[in-house]
């Protein structure tokens, strides 16, 4: 048994290193390891459990600083808003410094968190955070002098894009993704873009033609916010960095208030404040500084990846979906130095599991209350693989800071995403652990379309006509809010008009998949086009301000091989059920902990364990509860905090929400005649969101 991290005696270092690592969370967190170390001798298939108390949590290791850099380090240190980002101005009139400052400086919120910026005749770009994940190039001789360019995040094949640049002529300077984007959208323009695969977000100033260009990857995984003001573009991944520059004081958006509480995300382009809007996914703008217009576009259609012909040898569809499946998953590890996976209790992340290379290093993290099913069906799932497993359980950290929960997820993702407040109590143990390359399973609800929250597909869908499909969409995504408010929620200025708002631009989302069949191609198709990036791609700027993450289902390949099974064995889990059955078979008979049910279960036998499953969680048998309990906490813990935050005078006097409608509504939650969990949670993060980004 493991006393402490210095018995050498019991484990190697390595392994004394990761038990070091686990941490507590409230009370304390749990750590298994599948591999025990003799001394001398190879290592034994036998388990070991440590639960790690305060005293053993202070060894830490600087891999993290040792993979980044120090300016990595110090901006990490204290685990809060670290993300790597881009801005940039164009205009007619010069750049000033006070201009540059009123942008760069909400973008760098750290001491030590050193900008990088450069400024050309009519514009400049600047980027914040470490070097391996934002990059700034300028070109400083030839015909392109002057040109520049500055870039975030991570171009997959740009090995590849980089040696048919130079088989053209071009010659580089070293094996910046920003020079790479740099010379290859002067040479070929948007066709240059087409062929591109990662997840970033890039601007490029060519001064011959006095032109700049945004863009970003074909799923919108990075943000950036764009706004026109007297004559200039301004640009940026935060929020605040435009809301700052453009001298104008902020003004809501009504559309936007009603997107954001009608379905808790945004739709489209839209934000929360007047006249700012993102860039979409597969986004190409180009503002011309000669006439101050902006022509804004996509450089790539989605639907391209529902064009094939749906196949139906299942056979033949899986074999297609494992190879890119695996493709994929050769991609997101490539590089790791110590890989990380979330693993819950569900299908998606035990799917990544189940592909993870046996000789490749990988540490678990899984997430939840003491007795949730998910973490039990998680910890299950790492033993069986042979792989350590991290417990962050939630307990009194979490319940004593919700306040600081709600502004750090403000901070990371502008405000603009609805959050439990459980992810962020969890950022600083990656950190900790020193994973540089985090997995997750988002997107592979494409496998089980039935089960992909309000974009869920149903069997008769497929059949629906346009109209029918369009009204049960919209019910289902605004059905997380049910009791439903209404319009009597707001104050006299939103209050009418709320809900026509909201329809108008769902129906607006819904057009651009005009055409497409069947159904669930089209539900698909808004997955991808609204939830991708609104949520997804926020709810991943959360894990990104520490370590670098990939998503393995999240890629085009993949995606159009799963298109091409018909509808019917996109429902379920069958998909995932057989990828995991080729590779490890013994997974599929721990419990989906979301069914309850083991993977592969037919439909009769898993209907009756979720019946088995409610029944146990609500007698409160341990190994069958929820992983959080925020309904519960918002009675209880969280209820003063939540109060004090929606019933100031500071959130009232915003003029969004009704004080009579908000006092009622925690009212009937904290005595239990109504269940307004989702409801406060998004009233919570939007009061966040305005402090964050609107009061100094």
């Amino acid at each position: 048994m493991v006393r402490d991290a210095s018995n050498r005696d019991t484990i190697g270092w390595r392994e004394q290193a990761d038990v070091a690592y686990a941490v507590r969370f409230g009370r304390r967190a749990s750590w298994s390891t599948g591999v025990k170390r003799r001394r001398g001798g190879s290592p034994a298939r036998s388990w070991l459990s440590f639960s790690a108390m305060p005293s053993v949590w202070p060894l830490l290791l600087r891999s993290r600083a040792q993979h980044h850099g120090d300016e990595a380090w110090h901006a990490f240190a204290d685990g809060i808003l670290a993300v790597s980002g881009i801005c940039g101005w164009a205009g007619a009139i010069a750049v000033a410094p006070p201009s540059i400052e009123a942008m760069l400086g909400p973008m760098c919120r750290k001491e030590g968190l050193v900008p990088r910026s450069i400024v050309s005749p009519g514009a400049f770009l600047g980027a914040t955070g470490n070097h391996g994940t934002s990059q700034i190039y300028r070109i400083d001789t030839g015909a392109n002098r002057g040109a520049m360019a500055v870039v975030v995040g991570e171009v997959f094949d740009a090995c590849q894009h980089r040696h048919r640049r130079e088989h053209a002529g071009d010659r580089f300077s070293g094996q910046s993704d920003a020079e790479l984007l740099l010379r290859g959208y002067l040479a070929d323009g948007r066709a240059f873009l087409g062929h591109l695969d990662g997840a970033f977000a890039a601007a490029v100033w060519d001064p011959s033609r006095r032109r700049l260009a945004l863009f970003n990857d074909r799923f919108g995984q990075r943000t950036v916010y764009l706004a026109q003001r007297s004559g200039s573009l301004h640009f940026a991944s935060r929020l605040k960095a435009v809301l700052k520059s453009t001298g104008e004081a902020p003004k809501l958006s009504a559309r936007g208030i009603a997107q954001f509480f009608s379905f808790r995300q945004m739709l489209g382009n839209d934000t929360l404040f007047e006249g700012v809007q993102t860039l979409p996914p597969a986004g190409l703008a180009i503002f011309d500084v000669a006439t101050a217009v902006t022509n804004a576009g996509t450089y790539w259609d989605s639907r391209e990846l529902f064009a094939a012909s749906l196949d139906y040898r299942p056979t033949d569809a899986v074999d297609r979906i494992e190879a890119a499946f695996s493709a994929s998953m050769r991609r997101c590890v490539d590089g790791a130095e110590r890989l990380g996976l979330s693993l819950s209790g569900g299908l998606d992340s035990r799917t990544l599991l189940s592909a993870a290379d046996s000789e490749q290093s990988l540490t678990c993290i899984t997430l939840g209350i003491a007795g949730s099913m998910d973490v039990a069906m998680a910890i299950r799932a790492a033993r069986c693989m042979n792989r350590p497993i991290l417990h962050c359980c939630l307990g009194q950290e979490v319940l004593h800071d919700l306040e600081g929960h709600l502004r750090r997820t403000a901070q990371l993702t502008d405000g603009h995403f609805v959050s439990g407040c459980v992810v962020t109590s969890s950022l600083d143990e990656y950190r900790r652990l020193g994973v540089d390359v985090l997995l997750r399973g988002h997107v592979g609800e494409l496998m089980h379309l039935d089960n992909a929250y309000g974009y869920s597909v149903r069997q008769d869908d497929a059949t629906a006509p346009g109209e029918a499909l369009n009204a049960r969409l919209f019910q289902r995504l605004t059905s997380s809010l049910q009791p439903d408010p209404g319009e009597a929620l707001f104050a006299k200025p939103y209050r009418r008009g709320i809900r026509s708002l909201a329809r108008e631009a769902f129906d607006r989302s819904y057009k651009a998949s005009d055409g497409l069949q069947p159904g669930a191609h089209r539900v698909a198709h808004l997955f991808l086009n609204q939830h991708v990036p609104h949520v997804t791609g926020r709810s991943m700027e959360k894990f990104r301000s520490l370590v670098t993450t990939r998503l393995p289902f999240l890629d085009a390949d993949l995606i159009a091989a799963i298109m091409m099974m018909p509808p019917d064995h996109k429902l379920g889990d069958r998909v995932q059920a057989e990828l995991i059955r080729r590779r490890a078979p013994a997974l599929l008979n721990i419990p989906n902990a979301n069914t309850g049910a083991a993977i592969g279960s037919g439909c009769l036998s898993t209907l009756a364990h979720q019946a088995i499953k409610r029944g146990l969680a609500k007698l409160g048998v341990p190994g069958y509860q929820p992983y959080e309990r925020i309904g519960k906490w918002l009675r209880q813990d969280w209820n003063s905090t939540a109060r004090r935050l929606l019933n100031s005078e500071r959130s009232l006097d915003r003029g969004v929400l009704d004080r009579d409608a908000v006092a009622r509504i925690l009212d009937e939650h904290r005595t239990g005649r109504q269940n307004h969990t989702s409801l406060i949670m998004t009233m919570l993060a939007f009061e966040a969101g305005q402090q964050e980004l609107l009061d100094d």
